[in-house]
């Protein structure tokens, strides 16, 4: 398998990290997402990462789609098993969540890059991000936690798009609303893991 990424890409970060905890090797292959060469954009037209390349040559797009072929083809365990359906339902809906956190950091960042921002579009972001937060934060530890006290995949997203807002928009202070401390425990926790550390996005 190939793996196309940017380094700081949050969505990319899902399917890196879902493929070290899974023991998966791909091939690494860094990409700039804002000067995407002809042959990834013929792979994937959308310019978006990540991109995996099966060994068939087959290609995947989109963070969500991957992690559910690797778990369709028994490559990994993404979600909690079947026989959990409550379990698995919470798990995918803190993985929505977190997933939409990364969605409106990069439509909040990518906005702020032009000439003249939208003060509206800024401003929408900046709501949808608090009021996610603010959602995430309740303690409801059922929702991160796995067995052994591992964490779910809910709990990787989580983690990621916390460290990526904390990259692109410092100004927007999570911890002050996670009065419970619940979200620093999730992030807390998966800093204590290497291949967490070592996929932090550069921050130069």
């Amino acid at each position: 398998m190939r793996l196309f990424y940017s380094l700081r890409s949050p969505f990319a970060r899902r399917v890196r990290l879902a493929l070290a905890r899974s023991g998966l090797k791909a091939e690494d292959c860094v990409i700039d997402v804002f000067h995407p060469t002809e042959a990834f954009l013929q792979a994937n037209p959308l310019g978006q990462v990540p991109l995996l390349l099966l060994p068939s040559g087959a290609p995947l797009a989109d963070s969500s789609i991957i992690l559910e072929h690797l778990e369709d083809a028994g490559l990994a365990s993404i979600w909690p098993p079947q026989a959990y359906l409550a379990r698995r339902a919470q798990v995918r809906q803190a993985s929505t969540l977190a997933v939409g956190l990364m969605t409106y950091t990069v439509q909040s960042f990518l906005e702020r890059q032009k000439k003249q921002p939208d003060g509206a579009t800024l401003s929408d972001a900046n709501e949808v991000l608090t009021r996610t937060l603010a959602v995430l934060a309740r303690p409801s530890a059922e929702v991160f936690w796995g067995a052994r006290q591992d964490l779910t995949c809910g709990g990787w997203d989580v983690a990621i798009a916390l460290e990526y807002l904390e990259l692109r928009e410092p100004a927007l202070d999570w911890k002050r609303l996670d009065t419970e401390g619940s979200l620093a425990e999730v992030l807390r926790q998966a800093r204590l893991v290497p291949f967490f550390l070592e996929t932090s996005p550069p921050r130069a």
